[in-house]
């Protein structure tokens, strides 16, 4: 799944595609404009759909607001990104 800002069309495609060639598939790709800051409901809605991994372009005044979100969720699936991979335990 992808969690990204409005106008990374070209990140996200790029992902997806490599993916593709991989055999994974992308389950969500999720554009966000750059003042999002509420993401428990888009994160429960990812939840639902079971990634087997999370990767979040966002900048990072929103990341640290995403990250939060995550940690009061017990996800098991790993999460990435664009500032590096993050350990929420």
């Amino acid at each position: 799944a992808i969690v990204r800002n409005v106008g990374t069309d070209e990140f996200s495609e790029v992902l997806q595609s490599a993916q593709l060639r991989r055999g994974g598939i992308i389950t969500s790709d999720e554009p966000l404009t750059t003042d999002e800051r509420e993401f428990a409901p888009i994160f429960d809605r990812l939840r639902q759909r079971n990634p087997d991994a999370l990767f979040l372009n966002l900048g990072e005044s929103q990341l640290a607001a995403a990250l939060r979100a995550l940690r009061a969720r017990p996800v098991t699936f790993p999460i990435f990104t664009s500032y590096g991979i993050e350990v929420l335990n």
